[in-house]
């Protein structure tokens, strides 16, 4: 399910019919992260991990994971960052994704996972993925595309973690236990849009 990549008439109707195809899936699988994550990323869940994602795609979701190290938190969350911008941005809606922890260490952890399964995804081609960021690369049908972005960032104070805006944002907090109220509270002012997320 690649985007559109070309604005060459001759190919006009094959990429409308590819378009609408995309387009089709798009929308099935903003409803069905669970099948996004078998399908593109191409790993299929744990049983306990399905009812996890399937909460993500709840506009407005609040939701929190609690389990042992080793029973892929970090994987649910790298799962989460790509499928929801690559889903849910458009041209003219960026999506916004930030990953924290009040721990540097945590937030490098999520990232080595972000870039393991991204790196090896169907649409890996469709992002530009660094260490600790990844964009949607812009198309010649939607330039603005760079604008959807996720990126990690060690939560230091509550100036930085109210800086994120969108009307489609995913606030993703890893090790929560570790952060203190006022980071939950610059988290919740910031997540203040109709389809802004927290997980």
């Amino acid at each position: 399910i690649p985007r559109m990549t070309t604005a060459d008439p001759r190919q006009r109707t094959t990429l409308s019919d590819r378009d609408a195809r995309r387009a089709a899936a798009v929308k099935h699988f903003q409803q069905h992260p669970e099948d996004y994550v078998e399908k593109v990323i191409g790993v299929k869940p744990d049983p306990l991990q399905v009812p996890i994602l399937q909460a993500c795609a709840k506009p407005r979701a609040r939701v929190c994971i609690v389990g042992a190290n080793g029973v892929g938190k970090d994987s649910i969350s790298a799962w989460i960052t790509e499928w929801f911008l690559y889903c849910f941005a458009t041209n003219d809606d960026p999506a916004v994704v930030p990953t924290t922890s009040a721990s540097g260490r945590q937030v490098g952890l999520l990232w080595h996972e972000i870039n393991f399964w991204t790196g090896g995804s169907r649409v890996s081609k469709a992002f530009d993925l660094l260490q600790r960021k990844m964009s949607l690369k812009p198309t010649l049908e939607d330039p603005k595309l760079k604008e959807s972005y996720a990126e990690g960032f060690k939560a230091a104070n509550e100036k930085v973690m109210e800086g994120y805006h969108a009307s489609k944002m995913f606030y993703i907090l890893t090790e929560a236990r570790g952060m203190e109220d006022w980071g939950y509270n610059a988290m919740y002012k910031a997540s203040s849009e109709y389809d802004n997320r927290i997980l």
